[in-house]
């Protein structure tokens, strides 16, 4: 996790996630317990819409842990969980971004939005 940062300079909250694939559950027929063959396929990251102009380090995991109840999704053949989070400044990219940015010329797909109740937002990409 990178340090906070906090004072006049906004920065927003970054939350990092890894999905995971049960390859057993390929052949499963449903009955008995399912086989257990997880494999990390990626992960997403999101971006909170909101900017914070001064935060508590204290206050962060609270906020990600409600949020995560929205983005953590699990059953017999999938995961995707929170595995951390990162501030940055309120007009930085993600490192998602950058490298489309840095890629490509533009950002096609921006790391999706979701405020403080855990709502997704949908935003243009970035020139």
């Amino acid at each position: 996790m990178v340090p906070p940062r906090t004072g006049e300079t906004p920065v927003k909250l970054v939350i990092h996630t890894q999905y995971r694939e049960n390859y057993g559950a390929h052949d499963w027929n449903g009955e008995g317990v399912c086989p257990q063959y997880w494999k990390n396929k990626g992960g997403d990251t999101f971006v909170v819409a909101h900017s914070f102009t001064s935060i508590s380090t204290d206050a962060i995991p609270a906020m990600v842990d409600r949020i995560s109840q929205t983005i953590n999704k699990a059953d017999d053949f999938s995961e995707n969980t929170v595995i951390g989070w990162e501030l940055i400044g309120d007009h930085d990219l993600t490192e998602d971004e950058r490298l489309q940015l840095e890629y490509d010329g533009c950002v096609s797909t921006p790391s999706p939005r979701i405020d403080l109740d855990g709502h997704f937002h949908i935003i243009a990409g970035v020139q």
